[in-house]
């Protein structure tokens, strides 16, 4: 019975942990993630919003990671929660250990996204791309068209030319059907 209300309490603290992941991540979403010296993670999301999340001893609560907003309030984001221990690994990334009070420990990696990911910039390039391709339509579609008709002549003529190899008397008779045609025509 020990063992089964401990198992419960441990994936209960799971289900806790990647939930909070999952809001760490959509804070990163579109956004970006920073470190500071203090343990502290500092994210701008997507609408611009600044959140700092760190570890903070409550008389309430006890052990807790927190979210404290621009305005200066704040959210537990998830309890029992020890220590936090956050290190920059790259720009516009940081992994992060939290340990639990009762010693199980967690570990993930942040990435934002990057200026090159930008909405905004993503959208331009898509607009630059439909532009070059439309020039390059614009510019294609004549010469396609003339290449076209060149092919055309061209297989006619060979048409022609595998005929009278094939029946050379043919060639003899089209020929002068041709011209009395050219000649009714006159």
């Amino acid at each position: 019975m020990h063992l089964a209300s401990n198992m419960a309490t441990k994936d209960e603290e799971m289900v806790e942990l990647q939930a909070m992941q999952r809001r760490l991540e959509s804070y990163c979403a579109g956004g970006s993630v920073t470190t500071t010296d203090t343990g502290t993670m500092v994210f701008v999301d997507h609408q611009q919003v600044q959140h700092k999340v760190y570890q903070y001893h409550s008389q309430a609560n006890g052990n807790i990671l927190r979210d404290e907003g621009i305005g200066g309030g704040y959210v537990p984001i998830l309890m029992h929660a020890r220590k936090l221990l956050v290190s920059g690994l790259a720009p516009n990334t940081c992994a992060y250990k939290v340990t639990m009070d009762d010693g199980l420990t967690f570990r993930g990696v942040l990435n934002g996204m990057s200026e090159r990911q930008h909405p905004g910039s993503v959208l331009v390039t898509a607009l630059l791309i439909l532009l070059v391709v439309g020039a390059l339509t614009l510019w294609m579609v004549p010469k396609m068209v003339r290449w076209r008709t060149e092919y055309q002549m061209e297989e006619r003529i060979n048409r022609n030319a595998l005929r009278q190899w094939r029946d050379p008397s043919a060639s003899k008779r089209s020929t002068s059907s041709s011209q009395k045609a050219a000649i009714t025509g006159k």
